[in-house]
């Protein structure tokens, strides 16, 4: 929502203003996939087709002997942790 879908070039502004009147825009509806899990499940519908998936980003970091501490250590807390995109304000 608010993403910019076009873009007018103009000799003056009255001109430009026209022209963006102009502008139509035909969508092709995507079904509504409210959550992170189900845009990743491979019977989504994928946003950018170039791209092939939805996920966009994917890294792991290992840095040193991580699984020998892990299995030594006295306590072990797990958690999920999601990363919203911030709104814009308008």
């Amino acid at each position: 929502m608010g993403e910019p879908v076009a873009v007018v070039v103009a000799d003056s502004r009255y001109i430009a203003e026209d022209a963006a009147e102009l502008v139509q825009v035909d969508y092709d509806p995507l079904p509504a996939v409210m959550d992170i899990e189900a845009a990743m499940r491979p019977e989504s519908a994928v946003l950018h087709e170039t791209v092939g998936t939805n996920i966009a980003n994917h890294r792991t970091f290992s840095y040193g002997q991580w699984e020998q501490i892990l299995a030594e250590a006295p306590h072990v807390i797990s958690g999920r942790f999601e990363f919203p995109k911030p709104r814009r304000h308008q």
